[in-house]
């Protein structure tokens, strides 16, 4: 019997469910391997909850090890590198290599830090980074331990992405004696939402007394932020929400990319220039999951099936005090149920896999 190799590259949520089945049912013919730079998984939209108080890490993380340990999925805990992919072969940043014959991507946007540095400099030194989330939430039990006892001035660095004002009306919350800043960039808070939902947002900062400043942060010294527009803030913790971008060895792959450069996919999630490469997630054209059942028939080169789209329409964002914002196209509405509604569906999912 020949085996054969697939590789999950990225343990980011868009792979969580086909890691699940082929953990559940596995292949006899099927060497099933998992690359990830890290041991935890958190999802996102539970993390301002974590920051909130709400949950604690281990009622809303996967820890890798525990939960894959009485399964036959390899894992390997580094970084993609490079593809190979006329030889299907991967290169990772511990020097070493691993073939596939079937590749499913999903590592999500990753912030390069040194290329954030060189665009803010001192953020390397001073910043706490938000991505990858589950290293800021191990992370968060020292500044909540550092901050719990101090007036301190937290900034939040956010630009467009919507985290970040989570995360600072989390801080908030948690610490109302600390003073927090949310540095929004030149894009108006929340940028890809609904107006409705951005003026219920600056409603809720101002009501918080979340000071909200409208320019990009160009350097971060060990107390304060310098701003594009001349200004300087003080600042004893910076924290920067910025999101990241497609992993730069995507451009040097052979795979047909977009014009964002993310991993161009037909209906079924595969690339369209190399079908035995997928795609889910962020770094895909496709708002899709990885689909266990169209790995396997890739396995055995069977045809595949139009892949589950990721569920649009409803959005929901966190106010960090047990209420949130829902909305649907151009309206929205605020409060506790909102916010139970965004619980149960963040509960309902990490829960089938904490069991």
């Amino acid at each position: 019997m020949t085996i054969k190799k697939l590789v999950f590259l990225g343990a980011g949520h868009a792979h969580i469910d086909a890691l699940a089945a082929f953990k559940a049912m596995p292949r006899a013919d099927t060497d099933v391997h998992l690359v990830t730079p890290h041991d935890l998984m958190l999802p996102r939209s539970m993390l301002p909850s974590v920051v909130a108080g709400h949950y604690g890490l281990e009622q809303c993380s996967l820890h890798l090890p525990d939960w894959l340990a009485a399964s036959s999925i390899k894992t390997r805990y580094s970084s993609c590198t490079g593809i190979d992919t006329s030889a299907r072969q991967l290169q990772l940043a511990d020097g070493s290599t691993l073939h596939y014959d079937v590749l499913s991507i999903a590592t999500g946007l990753p912030v390069d830090r040194a290329s954030v540095d060189t665009l803010m400099p001192g953020a390397k030194e001073h910043a706490v980074f938000v991505y990858p989330e589950a290293l800021f939430a191990r992370l968060w039990p020292q500044l909540l331990s550092h901050a719990e006892h101090q007036a301190l001035h937290i900034s939040i660095v956010s630009g467009a992405d919507a985290l970040g004002v989570e995360l600072a009306l989390a801080l908030q919350h948690r610490l109302p004696h600390c003073r927090v800043t949310l540095i929004a960039g030149s894009q108006p808070v929340a940028a890809r939402h609904a107006r409705s939902v951005q003026q219920r947002l600056l409603s809720t900062l101002r009501r918080r007394n979340i000071t909200v400043l409208h320019s990009d942060c160009v350097a971060i010294e060990a107390d304060r932020l310098h701003l594009h527009s001349g200004a300087s803030v003080s600042c004893d913790v910076p924290v920067l929400a910025l999101r990241g971008q497609p992993p730069p060895w995507l451009a040097s792959s052979g795979l047909a990319l977009t014009e964002d450069q993310q991993i161009a996919v037909n209906s079924a999630g595969q690339s369209t220039s190399d079908l035995h490469v997928f795609a889910a997630g962020s770094v895909s054209s496709g708002s899709r999951v990885a689909q266990h059942l169209n790995l396997r028939a890739a396995l055995d080169a069977q045809p595949v099936k139009i892949a589950a789209r990721r569920p649009q329409g409803l959005n929901l964002l966190s106010c960090g005090d047990r209420t949130a914002i829902a909305s649907w196209g151009t309206m929205s509405f605020q409060g506790s149920l909102a916010w139970r509604v965004r619980d149960v569906i963040n509960q309902r999912w990490i829960r089938q896999y904490l069991t």
